[in-house]
């Protein structure tokens, strides 16, 4: 991941042990395969020559590229770079991470913590010590986004007439919940406002949705905005339609129906997905690493609740700004 390495184990409840004595293994003994590794260069420089033709990775790529100022690890990797990996150098920094890196350990499931404490002591426990946190990355999290509006055109020889418009602006961090939490209401009530003007009145797009994605890793890296494929010839009405959709939401925000709706969808997601394991796994995996705070993830359909028309406009006022906006073609 791009601050973790993740050792994964599902399965039933009463084969925790046998898990965990396989993530013991990994840790201690783990081992890059030469086939293995031979297949992943393969796979990847195959993908990477299919992708060339795709618009929406090509878009993705440059999109990363303007908003990191071109870190290299935050863009997708290019043929140069996969070709100078070697089994050596992966192996002496896994090797290097597993005796090193600060471990947390998260066990989600229809078990007790009786159960699961004494062999987490055992297999995870048992481990070379190692420091508590990884403070050492915080100047790793800093990864200076050029000021905006970021701009850029990038052509693609496409088998048939495509194009997609990327658009949006540089938004909350994760940490920064009370934001976060707002601009996802937002996203919601503009994705409908989207779908309406953009895709049905107007038929400009095949599809678009806005999408709120919160930074956990680098500082001020969080995304609002949206992807829209469409005909090539559309490309700047999309954006102008956009973006006025989006002014309009800095300017006068949501109705009361639309924050009562979007609080409905959300709860309708939250009371399936936090019966699900894989919702708390997610939050509980780098929960001391991404700083967050279990109080407010438990009250977290009040937190919904609470929100006015005024706090979502006003968090995303604060963000929607020229020298945040970005836009690829």
């Amino acid at each position: 991941g791009g601050d973790s390495f993740t050792i994964t184990v599902t399965g039933s409840p009463v084969d925790l042990e046998t898990g965990l004595q396989l993530a013991h293994a990994l840790l201690t003994d783990g081992k890059i395969e030469e086939s293995a590794f031979k297949n992943w260069k393969l796979a990847t420089l195959r993908q990477l020559e299919q992708r060339e033709r795709f618009p929406q990775f090509k878009a993705f790529e440059a999109t990363e590229h303007l908003l990191s100022g071109s870190d290299p690890r935050r863009v997708p990797m290019n043929r140069e770079q996969v070709e100078a990996q070697s089994v050596a150098t992966a192996q002496a920094w896994y090797d290097r991470i597993c005796r090193e890196a600060p471990i947390e350990v998260a066990v989600v499931g229809d078990l007790k913590l009786e159960t699961a404490t004494p062999l987490i002591e055992r297999y995870l426990g048992s481990l070379p010590k190692r420091p508590r946190s990884a403070e050492h990355l915080k100047p790793l999290r800093r990864s200076p986004r050029p000021p905006g509006p970021l701009t850029k055109l990038v052509k693609v020889d496409t088998v048939s007439p495509q194009a997609v418009v990327v658009t949006g602006f540089a938004a909350a961090e994760g940490r920064n919940w009370q934001d976060a939490r707002a601009l996802d209401l937002a996203r919601l009530i503009l994705t409908s406002r989207l779908v309406k003007k953009v895709r049905e009145e107007l038929s400009l797009v095949y599809s678009i949705a806005a999408q709120n994605v919160p930074a956990w890793i680098y500082e001020d890296a969080g995304r609002f905005g949206t992807t829209a494929p469409c005909d090539p010839g559309n490309t700047d009405k999309v954006f102008e339609e956009v973006h006025k959709l989006f002014r309009d939401f800095a300017d006068h925000g949501p109705t009361d129906e639309e924050l009562a709706n979007a609080r409905k969808q959300i709860n309708h997601s939250l009371d399936t997905e936090m019966r699900e394991p894989g919702y708390w796994f997610g939050i509980l995996r780098a929960h001391d690493l991404h700083g967050r705070d279990l109080r407010v993830e438990k009250r977290v359909r009040e937190i919904y609740g609470g929100y006015t028309a005024e706090r979502v406009q006003g968090a995303f006022k604060k963000y929607y700004a020229p020298a945040r906006t970005y836009r690829v073609t």
